[in-house]
C-alpha cells in the first residue's frame, strides 16, 4: 500500500479467525488506520492480497466488501449530525436492505446502547462525544456484519465511557461477533484481545496472546522507538 508513491505498509500478516477478537496495536504512523481502509475497500494494495471467508478483495470496492459482511468504523466518529440518532442508525442497514432484520438489529442497538434509545429522536450533531461515538459503532453494526473493525474508538472520551465502550466491545465478543480493533489505549485493547499483532513502521513485527504481547520487548520498541 502506497501514499503518493511512498509505501505505508510494507510487510502486514495478519488473521482473524471466526468469533475472535483481535487487536492491531502501535504508535502512530505504524500503518493500523491504512490496514483497516485496505481490508474496508477504501484503499487498495498494490502487491499482495486481502481474503475473506476465501474471497479475494484487493480489488473491490467498499459497498461490495460491506455486503459480504465486513463493517468499517472509522476514528473521528463521522455521525451525519442535522439527522436524528435513528436516521443514523438506519444509513448503516441502507447497503444490506430493510425488512424485519433491521428492525431486530435495530433493537439490539438499542439495547447495547440504551442511551440511544432515550436519544433517538435528538439531532446527533447535538449528542457528546461519547454519544456520537455510540451511534457510529450502532450504526456500522446495523449492516448485520460477520466482521467488524473499529479504528480508536476511545479516542478523545472520558474514562467512564471508555469503560462502558470496552464493556460493549467485550459483550459482541462474547456474542460471537468476529472485531478487529485499533486502539490507542493498547494495554486495554491487548487485555480484552484474544489476540493482538504489533505494526511498526507499516510492519508486524510481532504477534501472540494479549499478556505474551504486554511483556513483550516488541512493545517496547514499537511504542518508545527503542
Amino acid at each position: 500500500m502506497e501514499y503518493d508513491g511512498v509505501p505505508a505498509l510494507h510487510d502486514v500478516s495478519l488473521e482473524v479467525r471466526r468469533g475472535e477478537l483481535v487487536a492491531l496495536v502501535g504508535s502512530n504512523g505504524a500503518g493500523k488506520s491504512t490496514t483497516l481502509k485496505t481490508i474496508a475497500g477504501a484503499l487498495h494494495p498494490v502487491r499482495g492480497e486481502v481474503r475473506f471467508e476465501g474471497t479475494p478483495l484487493s480489488r473491490k470496492g467498499t459497498p461490495e466488501v460491506v455486503r459480504m459482511g465486513i463493517t468499517y468504523v472509522p476514528e473521528g466518529r463521522m455521525v451525519f449530525g442535522p439527522l436524528t440518532v435513528e436516521e443514523n442508525l438506519r444509513l448503516g442497514a441502507f447497503s444490506v436492505g430493510g425488512g424485519p432484520e433491521t428492525e431486530q438489529q435495530l433493537e439490539r442497538v438499542y439495547d447495547l446502547f440504551p442511551r440511544l434509545r432515550e436519544r433517538r429522536h435528538q439531532r446527533a450533531g447535538t449528542l457528546s462525544g461519547g454519544e456520537q461515538q455510540m451511534v457510529a459503532i450502532g450504526r456500522g453494526l446495523m449492516a448485520r456484519p460477520k466482521l467488524l473493525m473499529l479504528d480508536e474508538p476511545s479516542l478523545g472520551l472520558m474514562p467512564k465511557l471508555v469503560e462502558e465502550l470496552f464493556a460493549v466491545v467485550a459483550r459482541l465478543r462474547d456474542e460471537g461477533l468476529t472485531i478487529l480493533l485499533v486502539e490507542q489505549r493498547a494495554r486495554e485493547a491487548l487485555r480484552l484481545a484474544d489476540r493482538g499483532y504489533v505494526l511498526q513502521t507499516g510492519r508486524t513485527v510481532v504477534q501472540g496472546r494479549g499478556p505474551e504481547l504486554l511483556a513483550s520487548e516488541a512493545m517496547r520498541r514499537a511504542f518508545l522507538g527503542v
